[in-house]
């Protein structure tokens, strides 16, 4: 059975289609897919999606070949006036993205020459070009998620062992501390709701549920809220805060009067 939901606006994106969608928090159902282009190329490979604190939407390239670092773009909730932050001097994988709220910074899962051992990276956003800084190793595993709850506490899930984590964002040591209450899939993507502490998550890839659910920490219960509709799911989760939220509806309600006008 379905669990319920608050009406958070959630935002995912698809390691597998390079397109990004609005993701209704009551049902599951990722709609209203658009691509995020830059420059007019459409960039295929998100590392994961974040919200900074003025309300855009952050997306980090995944480069296949380890000579290309992966970039740092910003877009509208619409996915309009698309500026590239820089390239960071690190690869990143479809481990997520998860913004500090207390240093400001991102945090990103990498990779090294496009495989493990995994590191955690941080990002300073004032400065993208003057590249990440490798936090430290992540033990063996593939870290598919991450999110900061409001006290900054950074939280990952490792899917190989379906194990809720905490990361310390200092050294990048981790702590495991409650395994899930059902497997998820090779991919997956979380958040907090900063206005209710509700932890949502996405899965995605090989084994999974293609759906998203409210995720309990202290227990691992993982509670279903439905289907994304998605033949493979997500790889990234994010929540805006709640004026970021109200400003995303007016654009697309205002959008859409220019389009009712223009018929």
């Amino acid at each position: 059975m379905a669990g319920t939901a608050n009406a958070a606006r959630l935002v995912g994106v698809s390691f597998s289609d390079g397109l990004v969608y609005d993701v209704d928090a009551q049902t599951g159902a990722a709609t209203n897919p658009r691509a995020f282009s830059e420059s007019a190329t459409t960039l295929t490979l998100y590392a994961g999606v974040e919200f900074d604190a003025g309300g855009s939407l952050l997306l980090a390239t995944h480069e296949s070949n380890p000579s290309f670092p992966s970039q740092l773009f910003s877009a509208s909730y619409g996915i309009s006036d698309v500026q590239s932050l820089g390239a960071f001097g690190a690869q990143v994988g479809e481990g997520d993205l998860a913004l500090d709220p207390l240093s400001g910074d991102l945090f990103a899962i990498g990779l090294t020459e496009l495989t493990i051992p995994l590191t955690l990276l941080r990002i300073d956003l004032a400065d993208v070009g003057a590249g990440a800084t490798v936090v430290g190793e992540i033990g063996p595993g593939d870290i598919s998620a991450l999110a900061f709850d409001a006290a900054g506490t950074l939280y990952a899930i490792d899917t190989d062992t379906d194990t809720l984590l905490v990361i310390d964002p200092t050294d990048a040591s981790t702590l495991p501390i409650v395994d899930l209450s059902q497997p998820l899939g090779a991919l997956a993507g979380m958040d907090f709701d900063p206005a209710t502490g509700t932890l949502y998550v996405a899965d995605g890839g090989v084994g999974g549920n293609d759906a998203l659910f409210t995720l309990e920490p202290a227990t691992g219960v993982l509670t279903l809220v439905g289907p994304l509709g998605l033949a493979d799911g997500l790889s990234g989760l994010a929540v805006p805060e709640p004026g970021a939220a109200a400003l995303g509806v007016a654009v697309f309600t205002a959008l859409a009067g220019v389009a009712v006008r223009r018929r």
